[in-house]
């Protein structure tokens, strides 16, 4: 891998752009100048990085100069508005930003399955919804080894994803009702507070939300499997981090349990917790902050004659969003090294 990389990061005071900014660093990621540009509101801030205090400017056209990677950690607006400046000053894009995620000509990557997508484009990488990825890293190796026919999933999502203010109304209902007040509220369309609501983004004319569509069209795509039958339902739970997904799905052919478990142990990005009688089962405070994918509650499911159901939870912001996105750099510049 080349050293001496500069490499430039938006939205650098967001969740997963900070996490990404930190994840650089604990991989001892070779770059020798990091950029961090964002919006208005947090230009003139500072990130820490390597001992230093690195200031938050604006981004304009010529805020990619010399630069040889950006990270899109930002909005599909931001992202359409400088990823052809970001091109034109020959920097690769790695896009979190779902804005070019179904594009034919871009590579949509979850490295522990699909790395060698990265070829097909260097110059534009998608890095998945988090949601998208869990499942990828879950049902890729079952998809290899039996042929995956229909899937019906439910994901479970983490307030984390919306940002840190979706994570400060949610403690603050929590207080409001602890404290016997009125609970206010703007950026859940019901009381989040110990409650579950069964929509994650705009609902569609077809009733699923915009969400649900593009988790499925991801998951096909990452897969290399467009005729892929799947159902998805999404939640939007009252916990900080880490995404659940209870999955059923149906194999061509019969796969048991322990088979299921075995290929799954020996899957790359996941950690099998599997023994129910023993309490031991994923949930999302135990996932949140690791890099692995958690999967357990595997067991046959009884209304298909080929039916495996098991839970899934993995981390939104971290493996979910930034440690995926430096992977698919790591690998990007291994290949161009």
């Amino acid at each position: 891998m080349p050293s001496g990389l500069k490499i430039a990061v938006l939205e650098p005071t967001e969740l997963v752009g900070a996490e990404i900014v930190k994840i650089l660093e604990e991989r001892s990621f070779p770059l020798a100048e990091l950029v961090l540009l964002g919006s208005r509101r947090a230009a003139g801030g500072h990130l820490d990085f390597r001992g230093e205090r690195l200031p938050v400017r604006v981004p304009d056209s010529a805020s990619f100069k010399g630069v040889d990677l950006a990270f899109f950690s930002c909005s599909k607006a931001l992202s359409g508005e400088f990823t052809g400046a970001a091109r034109a000053s020959g920097a690769a894009v790695i896009d979190l930003s779902s804005r070019h995620a179904l594009q034919d000509n871009v590579p949509l990557v979850v490295p522990e399955v699909n790395a060698e997508a990265i070829g097909q484009n260097p110059g534009i990488i998608a890095s998945p919804k988090a949601a998208s990825i869990q499942l990828a890293l879950t049902l890729s190796p079952i998809h290899k080894a039996a042929r995956i026919r229909r899937i019906t999933v439910t994901t479970f999502h983490a307030v984390s994803e919306i940002g840190g203010m979706a994570m400060d109304e949610l403690t603050g209902q929590v207080r409001d009702l602890f404290c016997f007040r009125e609970i206010r509220g703007g950026i859940f369309p019901q009381q989040m507070a110990f409650n579950v609501l069964p929509v994650v983004s705009q609902f569609t004319e077809g009733g699923y939300t915009e969400e649900e569509l593009l988790i499925a069209t991801e998951v096909r795509k990452i897969l290399g499997d467009k005729d892929l039958r799947m159902s998805v339902t999404s939640i939007r739970m009252p916990v900080f981090y880490s995404h659940g997904a209870a999955v059923n799905l149906e194999t061509m052919r019969k796969i048991g349990p322990a088979e299921v478990r075995g290929i799954l142990e020996k899957a790359p990005g996941l950690t099998v917790e599997d023994e129910p009688a023993k309490g031991i089962y994923p949930t999302p405070i135990h996932a949140a902050g690791m890099d692995e994918c958690l999967v357990g509650r595997i067991r046959e499911d009884l209304g298909h004659e080929n039916g495996i159901a098991l839970w899934a939870v993995c981390d939104n912001i971290r493996k979910g969003s930034a440690l995926n996105a430096v992977q698919i750099a790591e690998h990007l510049f291994r290949t161009r090294a």
